[in-house]
């Protein structure tokens, strides 16, 4: 039978749609870098295991380690940050939010690839599937 009557003692019958998103799991819940920064609009999202160098202005490094599933880095909200990444289908790009895209074919090297907002929007908007 259907309704409240059929439910288990002490189960709520919305609990379980409680959030109506469910999380998504393929990915393993992993570190969080940069968890500092403030006004992040740009967070790399790990899908694979790859060496992630993120360069700002001047050359200075923000980040450069290997980086597993799962694993995020919220960048720090300043203009002229890069991506380097010898497997650029393991880096998710996600922009105030929402999934952008990856940031390449995996085992695709990306050197110096843009991570400014704006240059995130325009590689994006017009190129769903490439």
């Amino acid at each position: 039978s259907t309704g409240t009557a059929g439910t288990p003692s002490g189960v709520s019958p919305n609990s379980l749609q409680s959030s109506g998103v469910a999380p998504a799991p393929e990915l393993p819940q992993g570190q969080v870098f940069g968890e500092s920064n403030k006004g992040v609009r740009v967070v790399l999202r790990m899908r694979d295991t790859a060496r992630v160098l993120v360069e700002g202005p001047g050359g200075r490094v923000y980040m450069n380690r290997t980086l597993k599933a799962g694993d995020t880095y919220r960048l720090p909200n300043i203009v002229g940050l890069t991506l380097t990444t010898s497997n650029a289908g393991a880096v998710e790009i996600d922009l105030d939010g929402s999934v952008a895209g990856v940031a390449g074919h995996p085992q695709e090297t990306t050197e110096a690839l843009s991570l400014d907002p704006q240059s995130i929007m325009d590689r994006y908007s017009g190129n769903h599937g490439r």
